[in-house]
């Protein structure tokens, strides 16, 4: 911007400083100094546009002078979401599951328990479930979250039943209810599949979540149901061992103005 201020100046005004030819009289000398002041013109208002351009480059400097890791923790912050997982998902459970090998079967039942903590300054729940499938133990954890770059919540699953980790997608209905999406190999045919589920939050102290499966004539069956009933009192003591991550997540969605802490109230 320098260079081409500097070349506007000496190209427009070197004849008005005496470089050019020399001063003539008479009518040639009117037309000189006519040309001169139209130079002069010239030369302010290509000064002029140099000094817009050269605000508009500073403004824009300072618009971009935010501070990156700021900008992140922000776009980071734990909002009404995670509040969400909290408040439905915290807690120490009793586990009844169904199980359907095919439709229109009899169902396997099974008996089991579940915990679910505050991971990561609570922005992700932790499940821990213990019980039995099939007549053998059973172990699973799931890792449930909100991603706020996506707008989607996200969970992770794995078992003793099985060496793939499942990952799903979902979104909320109005109902309160996770509709969850995910891809996986079936272990048996080694062909992916589309995996659908549901997690239902009834009432303060129930969750329901079933599983789908389509059958080899491409229609749909519930092929499993686990309803979790929290243990009465079981959520204070949930958040009393995990301290040091709730009230912060509290202050953090309190800060957030669209944020909804009514679910993290405990009772």
């Amino acid at each position: 911007m320098e260079s081409l201020a500097s070349a506007l100046t000496g190209r427009l005004s070197a004849p008005a400083c005496g470089f050019g030819p020399r001063e003539q009289t008479g009518s040639g000398a009117f037309e000189r100094k006519e040309l001169i002041m139209k130079k002069n013109v010239i030369l302010v208002a290509g000064l002029a546009l140099i000094a817009a351009a050269g605000l508009v480059v500073a403004q824009n400097s300072q618009n971009n002078t935010n501070d990156p890791m700021k900008e992140w923790i922000k776009v980071n912050m734990p909002g009404k979401n995670h509040a969400f997982l909290l408040g439905n998902m915290l807690g120490e459970w009793n586990a009844s599951s169904k199980l359907w090998l095919q439709p229109n079967s009899e169902p396997q039942s099974s008996e089991g328990t579940c915990v679910c903590t505050p991971m990561m300054t609570g922005r992700f729940v932790q499940m821990e479930h213990s019980g039995e499938m099939m007549g053998l133990p059973f172990k699973g954890l799931g890792y449930f979250g909100y991603n706020n770059a996506s707008e989607k919540f996200e969970n992770v699953w794995m078992d003793s039943s099985s060496t793939s980790l499942m990952v799903s997608t979902g979104g909320k209905q109005n109902d309160n209810t996770v509709v969850w999406t995910g891809n996986y190999v079936d272990p048996m045919t080694k062909q992916t599949k589309t995996s659908k589920s549901t997690t239902r939050f009834v009432g303060q102290n129930e969750m329901v979540f079933e599983m789908y499966e389509t059958w080899t004539d491409g229609t749909e069956f519930k092929t499993l149901e686990i309803t979790y009933t929290r243990q009465p009192g079981s959520r204070n003591n949930v958040n009393q061992k995990a301290q040091k991550n709730i009230p912060t997540l509290k202050d953090s969605i309190e800060n957030k103005p669209d944020a909804n802490v009514a679910p993290m109230q405990v009772k």
